[in-house]
């Protein structure tokens, strides 16, 4: 159907990949894009480049190491670096995305500022260790 479309939700926290959803919202305004059309790598870059900073969350349906670290990953993400933008994708269902950024195991988080990668954890990750590693460059650039 030509009204079937996907939603992207985008704050100033946080950007969500929705399936099977209507609309989404970027920058305070609403726009629509066809059921399926997922975010490119193009769009992506884009968006690394334009941010003071950028957290890529890869994770995948079936981990649960994951989905058990991504609530926390957002709330201290959420309340210490409230300008870095938060995105969150399945590295299945963005495999193009996962191969380009070298995506080998789940979870990992890329941190980008100011266009570059900064900090990469996978797999095993310390949320106390890179939280430490952000603040004093995340302060530098955000004064």
């Amino acid at each position: 159907m030509d009204n079937e479309y996907t939603i992207f939700i985008r704050n100033r926290k946080d950007l969500y990949a929705y399936k099977n959803s209507d609309y989404y919202i970027e920058d305070e305004k609403l726009k629509f894009k066809k059921k399926g059309t997922k975010m490119t790598l193009e769009e992506l870059q884009t968006t690394i480049r334009e941010e003071v900073g950028v957290l890529l969350y890869f994770s995948g349906e079936h981990c649960n190491v994951c989905h058990a670290l991504r609530p926390k990953f957002k709330e201290v993400f959420a309340k210490e670096f409230p300008q870095l933008k938060q995105i969150y994708l399945d590295a299945q269902e963005y495999a193009e995305i996962s191969a380009h950024y070298s995506v080998l195991s789940l979870p990992t988080m890329l941190v980008f500022m100011d266009g570059k990668e900064f900090a990469r954890e996978g797999r095993s990750v310390s949320l106390h260790q890179l939280t430490e590693q952000l603040k004093r460059p995340y302060g530098m650039m955000t004064e």
